[in-house]
């Protein structure tokens, strides 16, 4: 293998000024001559800084459950509510935050494409929608979404507003369970 290395591998440097790779200090200068300046302030430009705007709205590591035994004890101790494109498991927990949970099953598809597009979606209704799902209850919520074979063709708009109005209902249903039992 060395051998072949040193025969067809040049060891020595060239020499300063001569650049084997290029012919020119342009490269394509046909290209060049055609490529503008960009100037950074293009559509990507305005997207990106609405995105960077909207990290504020942005959900943090505490906020999610992580863990197999958050999901089980959700699944366990939890109601369960059937929306359109979703099913939610909530449970009440010790903090006064609201941490969430996503799942999509193999069984909704067997894509991976299609269970990661579902699960933005999900992730984005929640973060659309955080604000008014923290200011109706006073303590702390886990939720899971499990995702449903109708949430991989629709748009995040039917996704949000089957969230928006599951959510309305468990925080009401929530508040009624909270004042009974004071």
């Amino acid at each position: 293998m060395d051998s072949y290395v040193e025969a067809n591998f040049p060891t020595k440097q060239s020499p300063e000024g001569e650049d084997s790779r290029v012919s020119s200090t342009d490269g394509d200068e046909s290209r060049s001559a055609s490529v503008k300046a960009s100037s950074g302030e293009g559509t990507q430009a305005s997207v990106a800084g609405a995105l960077l705007k909207d990290r504020r709205m942005r959900l943090c590591k505490p906020a999610w459950l992580l863990k197999p035994q958050q999901f089980r004890r959700v699944y366990e101790q939890g109601r369960r509510y059937d929306g359109r494109f979703m099913t939610v498991f909530v449970t009440t927990n010790d903090s006064a935050e609201h941490r969430f949970g996503i799942t999509v099953s193999k069984r909704v598809s067997m894509s991976a494409v299609k269970r990661n597009r579902a699960k933005r979606l999900l992730r984005e209704a929640i973060r659309l929608s955080q604000s008014s799902v923290t200011g109706r209850s006073s303590g702390g919520c886990d939720f899971v979404l499990n995702a449903k074979r109708r949430a991989l063709d629709v748009k995040l708009v039917s996704v949000f507003d089957d969230w928006r109005a599951l959510s309305s209902r468990i925080c009401s249903e929530m508040a009624s369970l909270e004042n009974a039992s004071n």
